[in-house]
Order: structure tokens, then C-alpha cells, then sequence
């Protein structure tokens, strides 16, 4: 049988987020965590599998001083993840279990705590995520956005945490097991794009979408054949190749070429 078609009907079964485009480099979108809920802008990324934000607990990150923090205290819906680590009790305050993400560029370490995660107009219960207590070097401080909501598998998840479109499903907030994104590349326009959970906005897609299998879960993984520049092919992935989808990279990147190309 072909793929079923995904589309955002009259029902209002789907959810969507309102992006914002910086330089077309960033796009990110608001959420919040708690109740009642604080707001934070993170960038919806494919290429990792973790939520996190600043932690009112990061007091020696430049870049917690310029973005919002998450108070636990503040929310009747936190709650703490784990048992006490020592290097937290040293600084005088109960955290749950460590944690650390290296980026391709930028790394955060923390700990982990549950709370209400609301999206759009749909609430997360219980959703694991992680509270940065550092965040070294500029990565972030001169990001425009706070955090970032992985929409990876949960097999690359730091301490194996349900990525938060993991508990839409379980939870029963979105019917269908898709999400899908437009990215505005004018970078002048008001919005900046669109994050759609539990289906696809016929605005911004009209046609046949192509399936392409996932082959190995983790990241949004993929078969690739070969890679053409200006329409001719360069010969590069005469072996094979595999690539994946990131919604957090705003380049196409892939490893140094140690041959020449096929007549380039």
C-alpha cells in the first residue's frame, strides 16, 4: 500500500508553532515550561533528541545572565528527577540527575527535571528536560533563542529521556505520528516559519510528498546516492552515503573530500 497522506484539516487535530527566521540562520519558536507557565524561544531541532533551557541555578554562564531562566520553585507542576549529586549540593541546592550535550557547536551540562511542557496549544505532562547550569563559551550567548527542543529519536537522547514529541503521542495530543516544518527564507517577512505537530499545513504544501525510509533510527537517517552541483554529478557517493535531516544546522555540511570530484 502507498504512504497515507498527512494533511492539517478542519479538525483541528494538529498543532502548529509560529517561527521566527533570524538572518536565515536560526529559526525558533516559543514554549514554556510549568505552571503557570514560563516562556522560552528554543529552536526545534532534528538533529538532537533533548529539551533544555537555562536553569535559575546557572550562576556562572554568561549566556544564563542574557536568556530567561527556569525557576522550579515558581511551578505547582515541577518535579525533581533522580537524586541529589554532590557537586549540586556543594552549591547548595537539590537537583536531579547530571547531565551533558555536546553540539556540533556549544555544549551544556545540568540535571534533569519533569514539569508541564506546552507547545503551541498542547500541554506536555510530566516531561523530562534538562535545567543548564553551564553553558561555556559564545555558542549561546549570542544566540537569539534559550534553549533547545530535540526532535531526534530517543535512542541519541541524553539519559535515555522521551523526546517531547515522544509524550504527544503516548499522551494522546496529536492523532497522527508526523510533524512537519516551512521555513520562510525571506528573512524580512514577520514569520519566520511554521512547525506543524500531528500533520501538514496545505498553505505552505500542495503535491505528492516522497517517503524516504529512515535507515537506522537515532537521527532522521537516510540513503543518499550521490551529490550534484549544478545539476551534474560529482561522483561523491560512489560507495554509498548516509545523511541525515537537522533542523539545527543552518548549512549543508559533510566530511573533507580527500579526491577530486568527477570533472570539478
Amino acid at each position: 500500500n502507498p504512504p497515507r497522506a498527512y494533511n492539517l484539516g478542519d479538525s483541528g487535530d494538529a498543532d502548529i508553532v509560529t517561527l521566527k527566521n533570524y538572518l536565515d540562520a536560526q529559526y525558533y519558536g516559543e514554549i514554556a515550561i510549568g505552571t503557570p507557565p514560563q516562556k522560552f524561544t528554543v529552536v526545534f531541532d532534528t538533529g538532537s533528541s533533548n529539551l533544555w533551557v537555562p536553569s535559575s541555578k546557572c550562576y556562572f554562564s554568561i549566556a544564563c545572565l542574557l536568556h530567561p531562566k527556569y525557576k522550579s520553585s515558581r511551578s505547582s507542576t515541577y518535579e525533581k528527577n533522580g537524586f541529589c549529586e554532590v557537586i549540586a549540593k556543594l552549591l547548595v541546592f537539590d537537583a536531579g540527575k547530571s547531565a551533558a550535550i555536546h553540539y556540533g557547536t556549544g555544549a551544556i551540562a545540568g540535571f534533569f527535571s519533569n514539569d508541564a511542557v506546552t507547545v503551541g496549544d498542547l500541554v506536555v505532562k510530566d516531561q523530562e528536560f534538562i535545567e543548564a547550569t553551564k553553558e561555556p563559551g559564545l555558542t549561546f550567548v549570542v544566540a537569539k533563542f534559550d534553549g533547545i527542543l530535540g526532535l531526534g529519536f530517543q535512542e541519541i537522547s541524553v539519559g535515555n529521556a522521551a523526546p517531547v514529541w515522544y509524550n504527544m503521542l503516548k499522551q494522546g495530543l496529536i492523532k497522527e505520528p508526523v510533524f512537519s516544518f516551512w521555513l520562510n527564507r525571506n528573512a524580512d517577512d514577520e514569520e519566520g516559519g511554521e512547525l506543524v505537530f500531528g500533520g501538514v499545513d496545505p498553505k505552505h504544501f500542495k503535491g505528492q510528498h516522497i517517503y524516504v525510509p529512515v535507515t537506522q533510527k537515532g537521527y532522521w537517517q537516510f540513503d543518499m546516492g550521490d551529490v550534484l552541483i549544478g545539476g551534474a554529478p560529482t561522483g561523491y557517493c560512489e560507495s554509498g552515503c548516509s545523511a541525515i535531516a537537522d533542523s539545527g544546522t543552518s548549512l549543508l555540511a559533510g566530511p573533507t573530500v580527500s579526491k577530486n570530484l568527477k570533472g570539478f
